[in-house]
């Protein structure tokens, strides 16, 4: 065998490695990213006396929860510091909300202005709310907060990477 066919064979060689190598590394960086992006599904468990709801850790490391706005389905981001349900203002007009009374509400950006709000019907993990207080807030991106109107109702604790919302069902005399 010539040395420039030798050379070629090492060079082919090289190339076919580095080609592995990269191939490999693409491989394990997509599962990484399955493995952390994907969306966690919270597990809902219903029985006479209680619903129990069992959130995982987000990709972001918040809790997010889909429910219900008037029959139409939204994601909560769970949120103790919001001491009411907000929602953005895009998100209102989608549910044809009422815009209440301006009011003035801090938030971590700052102070902002908002409009209260009811909700006629609120439908968070199978448990039905109505007539919920709530605030619009103009400056928020397209998404919902919930907060601890609706929190304060469940019986909140965190174990390893889940939030645990436990639900008592009342009981009717």
């Amino acid at each position: 065998m010539s040395e420039q066919s030798n050379n070629q064979t090492k060079q082919l060689g090289s190339i076919l490695l580095v080609t592995g190598w990269i191939l490999c590394i693409i491989i394990i960086a997509l599962l990484y990213h399955k493995s952390l992006y994907c969306a966690k599904t919270p597990t809902i468990s219903v029985n006479q006396s209680e619903t129990k709801v069992i959130i995982p850790i987000s990709f972001d490391s918040h809790y997010h929860l889909q429910g219900q706005i008037n029959n139409k389905t939204i994601d909560f981001l769970i949120d103790t510091g919001a001491s009411k349900l907000s929602i953005s203002e895009n998100l209102a007009k989608k549910m044809n909300l009422a815009f209440g009374q301006t009011i003035f509400v801090a938030t971590a950006n700052g102070n902002v202005s908002g409009y209260l709000t009811k909700l006629p019907n609120l439908i968070i993990a199978a448990i039905e709310f109505h007539n919920v207080p709530a605030i619009i807030i103009p400056s928020m991106s397209d998404e919902a907060l919930l907060g601890m109107n609706i929190l304060k109702k469940f019986d909140m604790s965190q174990h390893e990477d889940n939030l645990i919302l436990l639900y008592k069902t009342k009981e009717h005399p």
